[in-house]
């Protein structure tokens, strides 16, 4: 790049929860305890940029990924992904315990309307560009024995947060604003 500013290399974890167990004293890292010192220092140390380091910049700017091409793509579709509510505790799918609850093996219990808001969530975010309906969210729960059990436990949520029905609103608009009803546990 044709820059001659001297740089200094460092690793910088800023997770608060992790530790580097046994590292060399001389490792040129700084840990999260390390990290308000770090930059008080560097703020101490700063001069004001001239030509060469607002050239530099600039270079840094133009060579910038807008896509990273390690990130990790996945592709799958509707068809192929196991249907089912996940429990929210533990990720295993959960089973019909009676028809206003689920459970899952892992001993966790959750009303059905809000397993299938979750789940219709999580289908919103694997699918954004697909539109929610009754089907696809019966589908993609698996756990109701018809789409009419499926509506009608997204509306009793909706009926007793006393949402006013419009005929223009769709399921995902009030999908939102049943789930930002609801605090997440």
């Amino acid at each position: 790049m044709g820059v001659k500013t001297p740089l200094k290399a460092l690793l910088i974890f800023i997770n608060p929860e992790f530790h580097l167990y046994q590292a060399k004293m001389n490792l040129p890292a700084i840990f999260p305890a390390q990290t308000k010192r770090f930059i008080d220092r560097l703020k101490l140390k700063s001069q004001q940029p001239n030509k060469k380091h607002l050239m530099l910049a600039d270079k840094l700017m133009s060579m910038h990924l807008k896509d990273n091409p390690y990130g990790r793509r996945f592709e799958y579709t509707f068809e192929k992904l196991e249907k089912g509510v996940q429990c929210a505790s533990c990720g295993l799918f959960m089973s019909l315990l009676n028809k206003n609850n689920l459970k899952c093996s892992c001993g966790s219990i959750e009303k059905t309307e809000f397993a299938i808001l979750r789940s219709a969530e999580e289908y919103k975010i694997l699918f954004p560009e697909e539109k929610i309906t009754t089907k696809s969210i019966h589908m993609f729960c698996n756990i109701l024995n018809s789409k009419r059990s499926t509506k009608r436990s997204y509306l009793s949520i909706i009926s007793s947060m006393d949402l006013v029905r419009h005929p223009i609103m769709n399921l995902f608009d009030l999908l939102i604003k049943v789930v930002a009803h609801f605090p997440r546990p």
